[in-house]
């Protein structure tokens, strides 16, 4: 039943719907941060304690061996699925993920209508830094010219995932649409200077993962998302509560992400943090307040570890045989002559 339908009892809802609308947007406008305070934290749901992960965490991700886009498979991976988990160190695992919850207000109304829920912010930029070694690899599937995203015709080959946004239209909850904000996200020709360029096509908006690698640190992959405005569904015109992106891991020629080679152990206790995933994120009206600068402003990043109870395996089967050949150019003394290398390495 919507609002504006009649209560089979008899007597109209509108006018509690209404209420709750305007409770909702004034909820929401009370949890409006200042700018000086504005952070991830004030843009993300929570709960997001690293340190004791839950399913409706509002910072998730991770590489899983099943997700429901498999036959047979209910559950999204999740901490709630550890055995979901892809635990094959320098492997290829069947999918990634990153999911994110934007905070928001929630306000109840009478069965069967579900709560409304109204995001205290409009998304503006999403940055994530995956943990290090974690590869993506664009040169694994053919890539989409940019001309054939722009015309909405990318190859089928250059599928790489897809995109499953859930949104608000004044409270009233949207899951993703077919076609609309359930979109496929393409290997698109990079930008110059850029490691990567993924992009989907959201109710019509353009929108793409820009990707980098940390040149001055650690070396790590990473993508940006400038997330558009306002989203246009059949109800109305929304903005984003929910975002799960899921990549097939094994696109194109089966090495799209690789998992990193090391075996270090359990998040926290042994590994610390070295194989979590981080966020930072903004809305437009943090970005836009006076002395609000990304990513700085939005520190401290939110954080998301692998599962309790899980960890990178299997190290010791991955192959490494290097070898190194020098041979003499000549065989007379004192000949300035040079010599031959012969390198190689292991796959």
């Amino acid at each position: 039943m919507f609002p504006w339908e009649e209560d089979p009892k008899g007597g109209s809802l509108a006018v509690a719907a209404l209420v709750a609308v305007v409770a909702a947007m004034l909820g929401a406008a009370l949890f409006l941060p200042a700018a000086a305070d504005a952070n991830t934290e004030s843009i993300i749901s929570e709960p997001f304690d690293p340190h004791n992960p839950q399913e409706n965490s509002g910072w998730q991700a991770g590489t899983c061996n099943a997700e429901p886009s498999e036959p047979g498979v209910e559950k999204f991976c999740s901490v709630a699925t550890p055995k979901q988990f892809f635990e094959t160190a320098a492997g290829h695992p069947n999918w990634g993920f990153t999911q994110f919850i934007v905070r928001h207000t929630t306000v109840p109304l009478v069965p069967p209508l579900a709560p409304l829920e109204t995001p205290v912010g409009e998304l503006k930029t999403v940055r994530v830094d995956l943990p290090v070694g974690l590869s993506v690899n664009p040169g694994a599937t053919v890539v989409c010219k940019q001309t054939e995203f722009n015309a909405n015709a990318c190859p089928e080959a250059s599928k790489v995932g897809q995109s499953e946004v859930t949104v608000s239209v004044a409270g009233l909850v949207v899951a993703p649409i077919p076609g609309i904000t359930l979109v496929p996200v393409y290997n698109v020709e990079p930008l110059i200077g850029g490691s990567a360029r993924f992009g989907l096509m959201l109710a019509g908006n353009p929108v793409y993962l820009e990707g980098d690698v940390e040149w001055a640190g650690d070396y790590h992959e990473g993508f940006t998302i400038a997330v558009p405005k306002a989203i246009p569904v059949p109800v109305g015109t929304g903005v984003v509560l929910k975002n799960r992106l899921v990549f097939n891991g094994r696109a194109g020629d089966g090495t799209f992400l690789t998992t990193p080679s090391t075996c270090l152990g359990e998040a926290f206790k042994q590994s610390g943090s070295i194989y979590s995933t981080f966020l930072r994120a903004a809305s437009y009206g943090e970005q836009e307040s006076p002395g609000y600068v990304f990513p700085q402003s939005a520190e401290p990043r939110l954080e998301s570890p692998i599962p309790p109870g899980t960890s990178p395996k299997s190290c010791n089967t991955i192959p490494y045989t290097p070898g190194l050949a020098v041979a003499p150019g000549t065989d007379e003394t004192n000949s300035p002559a040079a010599t031959s290398n012969d390198r190689s390495r292991s796959a």
